[in-house]
């Protein structure tokens, strides 16, 4: 196959999108007719063309009335500027039918090389989680996030055709990665980023806590402060199941622990506590609920072992109520307990 200037490989594809201007298209079909070689080219970059944008991109463009184009101006272009001699009409459209498979792999590769880099949009896309919706958002690799109301989810239109599979988050949701090992999946929360191949995790990146924290319940994950600055990873750590890694927004430091039980009941609808103090019983039930509550302090260490799923928050309030012969109040998203 001969060497083709980088210019006419652009021309090429600008040709038959019909994306040229008419001085861009005189120039690439005087081009063409000269060479039989460069000919043989064009045969290649049309059929790599037809299986790849027409094919895998969905392209609207014409191939064959752009091919039609091409042998009508070469026909009339005399015989003596053709170093192929091509005579006819019929003679160059079978040396275009009878390309070089060869050639075709190697251009199919510069196609689609050509059409993801230059030619896919790449526009930024968010997600808003609302309406406390309990299906998932699934991104083009098939991973899946749950997200809690107001989380926002950010990436790139072209996402599943990159080699890193990167997100921006804010938030809480809880994130099922589909396992890729060529493709590492990056979540960047402010200037935390987790790293994973497939796994399963909640991640609570809440804008004006003071926290950020990832609960990793399947697989492992890369845990790292990063500079946004220039990328560089400050610090890191490795979390595996039941491990909770924390960044501390205020001191600049991250930390690893182990997860608190019901990390991710707000998705699940199973909360299950075992001997644990009143007041860390409702922290849990109002972050899982989005409730407000406030209880008396001198309830706050009796304890409670009990298993609720897919209880609604005032069928387990009211059994706590039972059990400890409390009063309760609420007042639509705000609790008392005396």
């Amino acid at each position: 196959m001969p060497f083709v200037n980088k210019k006419y490989r652009k021309l090429a594809s600008l040709y038959v999108s019909g994306n040229c201007t008419e001085a861009e298209k005189q120039s690439f079909e005087q081009w063409l007719a000269v060479s039989r070689d460069h000919q043989d080219y064009f045969a290649s970059f049309q059929r790599a063309w037809n299986l790849s944008a027409a094919a895998s991109l969905k392209s609207e463009i014409d191939t064959e009335k752009a091919l039609n184009k091409v042998h009508s101006k070469i026909t009339s272009i005399s015989a003596d500027q053709r170093i192929s001699k091509v005579s006819s009409h019929r003679k160059l459209y079978m040396a275009l039918r009878v390309a070089s498979s060869a050639a075709a792999i190697l251009l199919l590769g510069f196609v689609v090389y050509y059409f993801t880099r230059t030619t896919v949009n790449t526009q930024p896309v968010a997600y808003t989680a609302q309406n406390n919706q309990q299906s998932a958002y699934q991104l083009a690799d098939g991973s899946q996030v749950f997200m809690k109301d107001g989380s926002v989810l950010k990436f790139q239109s072209n996402f599943g055709n990159l080699d890193q599979r990167t997100i921006t988050f804010e938030g809480e949701g809880l994130f099922e990665v589909e396992h890729n090992a060529a493709k590492p999946f990056i979540v960047n929360a402010g200037n935390l980023q987790i790293e994973v191949l497939g796994t399963t995790f909640n991640l609570s990146a809440v804008e004006g806590t003071s926290m950020y924290t990832c609960d990793l319940i399947e697989g492992k994950v890369r845990f790292a402060m990063i500079d946004r600055s220039n990328g560089q990873v400050l610090e890191q750590i490795v979390l595996l199941p039941g491990q909770r890694g924390t960044y501390n927004l205020s001191s600049n430091q991250i930390s690893r622990g182990d997860s608190p039980a019901n990390v991710s009941s707000w998705r699940t609808g199973v909360l299950s506590f075992n001997n644990v103090p009143l007041g860390e019983v409702m922290k849990v039930i109002g972050e899982t609920y989005n409730l407000s509550i406030n209880l008396d302090p001198t309830l706050a260490d009796l304890r409670l072992t009990a298993r609720f799923e897919q209880e609604k928050p005032e069928s387990i309030l009211e059994a706590i109520r039972v059990i400890f012969d409390l009063k309760i109040t609420q007042t639509e998203n705000r609790v008392v307990i005396r």
